[in-house]
């Protein structure tokens, strides 16, 4: 499945999309804070490359939808089918420097375990209350996300 075209509202679609990073990068950067944004997050999967597998991962938040200047890629690491050595190195990594995986990469990180108490790949289809106000959509509209095999 490809990436559907953003709704008049100017969001996804609800659903989980598969996509490729290509398909991404030609949906998603075309102004130059996107092309900005795309191009560290190349850098972030490169530092992710290193470190223990994950079978992929989820893009959203403003990149995914409309905004000419988002301020960053929220990402999920889905680590659904890792082992739990794996796990716990997510975990740290989290625990510990996500703010500067913010600062770096401009990349809001997050992760998923099914043993988690939230699951956040869910909590990302729900859209603000002040948003959905403003792209005249009820509050309960839910959103698309975009998944991309690693």
């Amino acid at each position: 499945m490809s990436i559907p075209p953003l709704l008049p509202c100017g969001l996804l679609p609800h659903g989980v999309f598969d996509c490729t990073l290509d398909e991404v990068a030609a949906n998603y950067t075309w102004s130059p804070r996107r092309t900005e944004l795309w191009e560290r997050f190349g850098q972030f999967l490169a530092w992710l490359k290193p470190q223990p597998a994950a079978p992929h991962l989820y893009l959203d938040g403003g990149f995914t939808g409309d905004k000419q200047h988002p301020k960053d890629i929220d990402v999920v690491l889905d680590l659904t089918t890792t082992d739990d050595g794996a796990f716990r190195h997510w975990l740290v990594v989290f625990a510990t420097q996500r703010p500067l995986i913010a600062e770096q990469f401009l990349v809001d990180f997050w992760i998923y375990h099914p043993t988690m108490s939230n699951d956040l790949r869910g909590f990302f289809h729900y859209i603000r209350p002040e948003e959905a106000q403003a792209r005249g959509v009820s509050p309960d509209h839910r959103k698309g996300l975009l998944r991309i095999a690693l």
